[in-house]
């Protein structure tokens, strides 16, 4: 694995985000809704550094079906917070073709929510022309194409807990 943000690099980019969310959000008590796994450790060291009333909800959505990718959607774990006439932050580890965001999105606006914002750790700038959702707080830009580990990405639902970001060599993927 080759290192590609370091924790002090991680950090830094984290406090940033929280110090704008912090000014956006200080009046309104916003809900940050964390897309699980990849983006619990992303969104507890964001959240605990917004000294502000909110409130922490996770989900978990997946396209998976008998173990295959399936490419559609279906939510596996909603929120138990109320989110109709709320702020709500929808935080991933990373966003990619942002099929995911976009379905959550969709999903958080029929639910009545007042304004969907989404903050990630690493948008993965790519080439073709994909409609992707808007960001509103992204941590790093990524144009490498690489398959990236740590930090709450995952490898096979490994090397989460690695506490900064790698680039994945040929030989680290982890066999099921």
């Amino acid at each position: 694995m080759k290192l590609l943000y370091s924790k002090e690099q991680i950090d830094q980019q984290i406090s940033r985000m929280a110090t704008e969310m912090t000014r956006d959000f200080a009046e309104r008590r916003p809900l940050i809704i964390g897309v699980l796994k990849g983006a619990a450790p992303f969104m507890v060291e964001l959240a605990l550094k917004m000294p502000i009333p909110l409130q922490m909800d996770f989900t978990t959505v997946s396209s998976y079906k008998d173990g295959k990718k399936s490419g559609e959607l279906k939510m596996v774990m909603d929120v138990n917070s109320p989110v109709g006439g709320r702020d709500v932050v929808i935080v991933d580890d990373i966003l990619d073709s942002g099929n995911t965001l976009k379905y959550l999105k969709n999903h958080y606006q029929l639910l009545g929510a007042r304004n969907i914002y989404m903050a990630v750790l690493v948008r993965r700038i790519l080439n073709q022309t994909l409609e992707r959702p808007e960001l509103r707080y992204v941590g790093f830009d990524y144009s490498g194409e690489k398959f990236l580990v740590g930090f709450g990405l995952d490898n096979k639902d490994y090397d989460r807990n690695l506490p900064a970001i790698y680039e994945l060599e040929e030989g680290d993927l982890h066999e099921k």
